[in-house]
């Protein structure tokens, strides 16, 4: 299993994925970290957007990361 492991203003969001039967590849594992990352450098603009506009919303609904194939 790999666990990516980030924090936000003193929160973290955990992403975990479970590796299947059949061994991945490295590159296979690597697109999908890179994903994540990209999709976690997106939602910083999200966030930033709602704190200058005074509202203080934790609860911002996060889309489903889908399946990277390389």
């Amino acid at each position: 299993m790999v666990v990516l492991i980030v924090k936000v203003d003193g929160k973290s969001l955990v992403f975990q994925w479970q590796l299947q039967v059949r061994q991945e590849s490295p590159r296979h594992l690597q697109a999908r970290v890179l994903y994540t990352l990209l999709f976690i450098s997106s939602l910083q603009d999200t966030w930033n957007i709602h704190s200058r506009s005074g509202r203080n919303d934790p609860a911002l609904p996060l889309p489903v990361l889908g399946k990277v194939e390389p």
